[in-house]
């Protein structure tokens, strides 16, 4: 098990609409808020910058998710993996899945 921690810019590439967003290598896309309304208009402008249209997207889904550091060497440096409710580390995002 990796090192939990809070993804940054750095971690994730940008912000739009002041939320953090990335396109994972499984091409699933996070945005790094519970607000899903926040959510949906970071989304659409991240869509806009990547030349992306957000109306052949599937819909926004909310998870409960913990992101780990990943070892030196791994695919990717760091990985989302689903939390419970209760659990301290755990983050309440949205995402579209791929």
């Amino acid at each position: 098990m990796g090192i939990t921690f809070r993804p940054t810019a750095s971690d994730f590439g940008g912000a739009w609409e002041g939320v953090l967003v990335t396109e994972c290598w499984d091409l699933d896309i996070v945005v790094l808020t519970a607000d899903r309304d926040l959510a949906s208009r970071a989304l659409a402008a991240y869509c806009a910058d990547m030349g992306m249209d957000r109306e052949f997207l599937p819909p926004l889904e909310s998870r409960l998710v913990i992101f780990e550091r990943q070892p030196e060497g791994a695919e990717s440096l760091w990985a989302m993996k689903a939390a419970t409710e209760g659990d301290e580390q755990a983050l309440r995002i949205h995402h579209v899945p791929a």
